[in-house]
């Protein structure tokens, strides 16, 4: 039965029915949430200007309660001319009250939106741009910079893979962030040595395959990486990157006079 109700409110409004006078009623009534937000009182100290905020504020609620009071009479006295429909000035009267609620609803939104976007236009003029995520990343590196000692600081995850030690590296392995950026740049972890606290230093061993188990010994770090967000987005999954130099361009040749 709600339901239905709620399903006729516009099939009734435009049979001319008498509760049609319900919207423009709604009109009429002062709502405060359109200008609340809209205030600003020059006054020279902090107490002065809250006791006008406040002054405007039970000015601005009292008007509101005596065109609400003078238009659900009139809402009453119109659905109370015709008795040949079921609603009757009680209905009349809820059915404005919730007309009236929802008008005071968008009011408040549309306020705030405004605000919002006063307030995001002057941050624009402020900084010359806009800000976007791969900005607030750079922010956060610089922050990095001053927060943490260079020992402690987090660090691109990218390093070099090689047969043994005393090798060339035969290319690089990282982790890299999906950003806007044209460039990936590998993120920034946290590390840990944390070959003592695995097993004693065991060799550690994970499979690839069904029949194909991979064992790796030496020293082994904990990461951990701060995936930060900007404008309410989600982070976006970090991804695998690898890079080998590339082949030599030509064949190096002994120098002239030199033994074969």
């Amino acid at each position: 039965a709600p339901a239905a109700f709620v399903d006729a409110r516009p099939n009734i409004l435009a049979k001319g029915h008498p509760l049609a006078a319900v919207e423009g009623s709604v009109e009429v009534v002062f709502s405060p949430a359109a200008c609340c937000f809209l205030t600003k009182m020059n006054t020279e100290s902090e107490s002065e200007s809250s006791a006008a905020v406040r002054l405007f504020e039970e000015a601005s609620l009292a008007e509101m309660r005596r065109t609400f009071d003078e238009q659900a009479g009139v809402v009453r006295r119109s659905s109370s001319e015709d008795t040949s429909h079921l609603l009757g000035p009680d209905e009349a009267e809820l059915l404005f009250c919730l007309a009236l609620l929802e008008k005071t609803v968008h009011d408040y939104r549309d306020s705030v939106s405004y605000l919002e976007s006063l307030l995001r236009h002057q941050l624009d003029a402020a900084i010359g741009k806009e800000l976007t995520a791969d900005a607030f990343d750079d922010y956060a590196l610089y922050h990095d910079r001053l927060l943490f000692r260079a020992d402690f600081r987090p660090a691109p995850f990218s390093y070099a893979v090689r047969r043994d030690a005393t090798s060339f590296p035969d290319g690089t392995v990282a982790i890299v962030s999906k950003g806007t950026k044209k460039k990936k740049d590998p993120i920034r972890t946290f590390a840990r040595d944390a070959t003592a606290a695995t097993a004693l230093g065991a060799p550690f061993k994970f499979a690839i395959g069904a029949a194909t188990v991979v064992t790796f010994d030496g020293p082994r770090y904990a990461h951990a990486y701060v995936a930060r967000t900007f404008g309410g987005g989600n982070p976006g999954a970090p991804g695998a990157g690898a890079h080998a130099p590339p082949p030599p361009r030509g064949v190096p040749l002994p120098p002239q006079g030199a033994a074969p």
